[in-house]
């Protein structure tokens, strides 16, 4: 910041004197610092950012809603190493639905992720569907010795959102290469491309997958027209929690397109 001050005297003569900024520029949190430094690998997808601003101590509480790289959604404050994953069908969120319900109030708090650190703190309500016990939203409220704010978000529904997997030929010879393209609102590390035999609820052909392991939500891989003549079809499906001794689980096909295999193509 530079501004010039201009004194003029009665006879019409001028002196001026420029002056600028002396005090350090403030290094304040912002949603784009924080999408940065909050993961390693993929930046996670903000559902909701939102800060208040200590005027007296000249520092910011922030804090946010968002998906993680894994597809995990979680509830973190600023300032803190700690972070808490929100997940619908938990035992912590089963109990502030009938808590919303018992109340009859569409707010309740989520108090397993509350923070608070001096005079600053966070609060996470669920927004409640009481009628059908539908937990649908969050709302976040920070608060600061000298200034609150507050946001509220949906939870999306990502199967609702716009999604399209192509495949380069869908008439295919024995052996023949083809590509499958796939754009999706969001993709999640651990999230597979196979090819399978029309509605089999089984394994994949073998040696015809392909894992996203970077998490691209547009990509497109190659693959090899099975040997055996007939219909299959090509699913991009979704992977679903991994913990320590547990590997992907792949239950749900976002999307499925099919092809033919036959050796009269021309």
């Amino acid at each position: 910041l530079h501004l010039r001050v201009t004194f003029t005297d009665h006879s019409g003569r001028t002196v001026s004197l420029r002056c600028e900024q002396g005090n350090k520029p403030l290094d304040l949190p912002t949603k784009e610092k924080r999408v940065e430094s909050w993961s390693d690998k993929k930046p996670p997808l903000m559902l909701l950012y939102v800060s208040a601003d200590d005027a007296e101590k000249n520092t910011r509480q922030d804090a946010a809603i968002y998906w993680d790289e894994s597809g995990k959604l979680v509830a973190r404050a600023g300032g803190s190493s700690q972070y808490f994953y929100i997940t619908p069908s938990s035992n912590n969120i089963k109990t502030v639905i009938h808590s919303a319900q018992a109340s009859g109030q569409s707010e309740s708090e989520m108090n397993f992720c509350e923070y608070e650190k001096k005079d600053n703190r966070v609060q996470f309500f669920a927004l409640v569907d009481t009628k059908r016990a539908l937990f649908y939203g969050c709302k976040v409220v920070v608060t600061t010795k000298t200034s609150s704010a507050c946001a509220s978000c949906l939870i999306p529904q990502l199967d609702l959102l716009p999604k399209e997997m192509t495949l380069s030929k869908q008439k295919l010879k024995p052996g023949e290469e083809f590509t499958v393209s796939w754009s999706v609102p969001m993709a999640f590390t651990g999230d597979r491309v196979a090819v399978y035999h029309p509605y089999s609820i089984g394994d994949y052909v073998s040696g015809l997958y392909f894992y996203n392991k970077k998490s691209l939500a547009e990509g497109e891989t190659t693959f090899k027209a099975p040997l055996k003549v007939g219909r299959y079809e090509v699913r991009y499906e979704q992977a679903s929690g991994q913990h320590s001794n547990t590997p992907y689980r792949h239950n749900h096909a976002w999307l499925i397109q099919e092809f033919v295999v036959n050796s009269s193509m021309p």
